[in-house]
Parts: structure tokens; sequence; C-alpha cells
């Protein structure tokens, strides 16, 4: 059976609780890269076959509020002759002014029918060689890629063609959640930035904000310590059995204090990533263990790995 800290070696631990609680998730779109060069890095020879570098970015603001983490993963070349015929193939209506819908639609039915409808990154005079993620722009929504290719002025903006690239994104949409679940987004956000007092403060507050919605007593005076214990009494009467719950509240007096001291000023304290981690596998375990009925970290495994 996993004890308390044995559960909190799991890889990804975190972002897998906060998957299952829906505070993040998870999307894998394709998305057409604009690969027009840079040219204040790459000469433009025109007809001559060159090495050409590009930076340029992507909208996201229809798929999340703001990313966490993005991976470029394939890509492909998708020619209008090869999205007419998985048209036909698929019996898929196209829509020739959205080719990137529809490449899309393909993924979503059939993943693994995508390479049959596409052409390979080297051919004729072109060459796609790589692509990175440059940065993420979570004000304006944009993420900003670079890469390069071999190729001539013919493969800058091809008029029957386009490079595609399958994309990975963890994000989060804040306007759907309830606020205990935007306060952890938010400090899940600014952990991945390296503000881990700020991100910090926002997790206790999470906590705060879920005792107060679930028992209804936000305006009451009651400590939170004795708010968390009628809550959760209420749920699991025989508290005291109740391993989860037994195994992290030793632990609350700790954070109470070490968040106490960030909020009022009263002593210089710094946090380092490894005190924000174990303050959200503290909150995160509370939370689910109430939010799924869990008794036993067994039982969490199971649900974020399911």
């Amino acid at each position: 059976m996993l004890n308390y800290s044995q559960f909190a070696q799991i890889p990804q631990v975190l972002p897998k609780i906060l998957t299952a609680l829906g505070v993040i998730q998870n999307k894998r779109v394709l998305i057409k890269i604009d690969n027009t060069p840079d040219y204040d890095i790459s000469e433009y020879l025109r007809e001559i076959d060159t090495d050409y570098y590009f930076h340029n970015h992507w909208s996201f603001e229809d798929h999340f509020q703001s990313i966490v983490e993005a991976h470029f993963l394939e890509q492909f070349i998708f020619h209008y002759d090869g999205l007419k015929r998985a048209s036909e193939e698929l019996n898929l209506s196209f829509d020739t002014s959205d080719h990137t819908e529809f490449i899309n639609r393909i993924y979503s039915l059939n993943p693994k029918k995508l390479p049959e409808y596409s052409f390979p990154l080297e051919c004729d005079q072109f060459e796609f060689k790589n692509i990175r993620l440059a940065s993420i722009d979570n004000i304006d929504k944009e993420l900003f890629y670079e890469g390069a290719f071999f190729g001539n002025y013919e493969t800058i903006t091809p008029l029957d063609w386009s490079v595609y690239s399958l994309l990975d994104l963890i994000g989060v949409s804040f306007s759907n959640l309830p606020f205990y679940k935007q306060l952890l987004s938010e400090c899940y956000l600014l952990k991945k930035e390296s503000k881990y007092k700020l991100a910090f403060f926002l997790a206790y507050s999470a906590l705060e904000s879920f005792v107060n919605s679930e028992s209804g007593t936000g305006n009451d005076e009651e400590r939170l310590k004795d708010k968390v214990t009628n809550l959760y009494r209420a749920r699991f009467p025989e508290l005291e059995k109740h391993q989860m719950y037994s195994s992290v509240m030793n632990q609350y007096y700790k954070f109470n204090n070490e968040r106490n001291d960030i909020a009022h000023g009263t002593q210089q304290i710094d946090v380092s990533e490894d005190d924000l981690d174990s303050l959200l596998m503290f909150v995160l375990t509370m939370i689910s263990c109430y939010e799924f009925s869990l008794n036993k970290f067994d039982d969490l495994y199971a649900k974020i790995t399911s």
C-alpha cells in the first residue's frame, strides 16, 4: 500500500492530480507553421537553394486562456490533393478555405491516418529541418516558435501545400473553474515562472477558498483548522482512520505559519521550488481526497492514472 512519501515521489504527480481535478487540461492540436524567414538572420537568395531560419507565432486564444507547457511533436506536409483524397476516402466534408480545421478533424477521428495523406518532410527542393518552442505570451495569447528549412523562394509561400506540426499543450481556462481551482491554476503558472513565494501564497489561499466554499463558512471567524476538521469529519466520520487525511494534517501548522509570515511580512522567508511542491502536495491531497471521496493513496493513484 502506498504511503504519503511514496505517493509524493511518483513522476509528474502534481500535474497528474491537477489534471484529474480539472485545473489544467491536456490537448493535442495540429497547427499550420508559418515558415516565413527571418530576413535579419537569413539572406533572401530567391532561386538559390539555401537554409532559411524562421521565428513566428501562433495564437492559442481559441484553445486556452493560458498555456503552462507546450511541446512540438511530429511535423507533416499536407498538399491539397492529399486532403481531397482524405475527404473522399474517409467520407468527410472538406472546407477548402480551412485546411487546418479539416486536418484536426482527421486527427481527432483517427490519428494514425494522418501520415497516409501527408508528404515526406524532404521532397524536391525542400527540406523541413527543425522547429522548437521559443516562448509563450499568456497576455497576448501567442506561442512563439523558431526553426529552419532548406529551400528557395518557391517554398517560402507555397500555393498548394503547407507544413503542419502536432502540438502537445497543457493549459488552463480560468473562466470555467470555481475560484479555488482558479487559484490553483494561477499557482501552477507561477511555479512554471519560478515565482515560488507568490505561488506558495496562492496554493494556501486555494485550500482556504476550497474549505470555505464546501463548508459555507466564508464569513465565519472560526479558525481554518477547525473548519477543516468539521468539514472532513462530516464526509469521513472515522477521520482518525483516514489514511490520506492522517498522513498530511501533521504538516498543517508548519504551512499555516509560513503562509502567515509571507502574508504579514513578519519575517524574511525564502520559498524554494521544493517548499512550494511540498505545500502543493498537501493542498492537492486534501482537496482531491474530499472531492473524489477517497481514503487511501492507492485510490488516488488509480484515479490520476486511469
